[in-house]
């Protein structure tokens, strides 16, 4: 896969909600055809799962670096109060994805929690710059592995968090795919995005009709009419909608009879 293309300096900012007043991220620069002085030199990573900190404060996980020719980084992001060991342990995404080639890096949303602009719990309230984050993510993890393209991976709010990030940033994240989420912000772009969804029509926490949760504070749109929403505001995007019968799970095979990841890493691979 080509080389991620070129990231655009300052805070990225979405028309529902600002950049947070607390810590910022100054979005890198990754060149397209990088010199001897501006390819990173990669920073040895035991091959596990290890938990790295960035120079603000917030942490990912970051699996397999090992050294080698370029690789595509998945980023993963976990459901609003989950963690990405249950989220990895549902879908297999570190075994899979690595099989596939991806340098995995799990994200660590605040409290659980992440800014996807209508959506959930303390990143909302606090306005945090989670696009930000994910963007000195996919740095970092560069800084320290010789990389390609950068993909997201969500779940539940974090397939939210992945479609505001992807819609604000399009120059970064390549493309993104998603289950049981939903768009809950602006998805207005100067270029197209790429995005796969993944829903269930028996979902009753983002119900597939749409409607009111209260426990989350938020009223999503319908599911049938997210790639509508997305191609209106970004033209001439890419969005395709995979339903299948379960709830508000990752569905697999074995439980819903759509393998979810095997979808999506076929959706990033064309």
């Amino acid at each position: 896969m080509p080389i991620v293309r070129r990231l655009l300096a300052g805070c990225a900012i979405l028309a529902l909600a600002g950049c947070s007043s607390g810590t910022s991220f100054s979005a890198p620069i990754f060149t397209s055809t990088p010199t001897a002085s501006a390819t990173p030199t990669p920073t040895p990573v035991p091959t596990g799962p290890t938990r790295v900190t960035l120079p603000q404060g917030r942490s990912y996980v970051l699996a397999n670096p090992a050294p080698g020719k370029p690789r595509p980084l998945l980023i993963v992001l976990h459901s609003y109060q989950g963690t990405w060991e249950r989220l990895d342990k549902a879908a297999s995404i570190l075994t899979r994805a690595r099989a596939e080639g991806y340098v995995v890096a799990f994200a660590q949303g605040v409290d659980q929690s992440w800014n996807a602009g209508g959506c959930c719990g303390t990143a909302k309230q606090r306005k945090l710059d989670d696009v930000g984050y994910l963007v000195q993510l996919a740095h970092d993890a560069h800084r320290r592995v010789q990389l390609g393209d950068v993909y997201l991976l969500g779940f539940s709010a974090g397939d939210m968090m992945a479609i505001r990030a992807l819609c604000a940033r399009p120059d970064v994240f390549r493309a993104a795919a998603g289950a049981a989420g939903n768009l809950v912000a602006s998805c207005h772009s100067d270029s197209p995005v790429r995005y796969l969804h993944l829903h269930g029509r028996a979902d009753n926490i983002v119900p597939f009709e749409g409607g009111r949760v209260d426990w989350l504070g938020t009223t999503f749109a319908p599911v049938r009419d997210l790639p509508k929403r997305i191609k209106q505001q970004a033209k001439g995007s890419t969005v395709k909608l995979v339903t299948h019968d379960c709830g508000h799970v990752w569905p697999t095979l074995a439980s819903c009879g759509t393998d979810g990841l095997g979808l999506a890493l076929d959706f990033f691979g064309r």
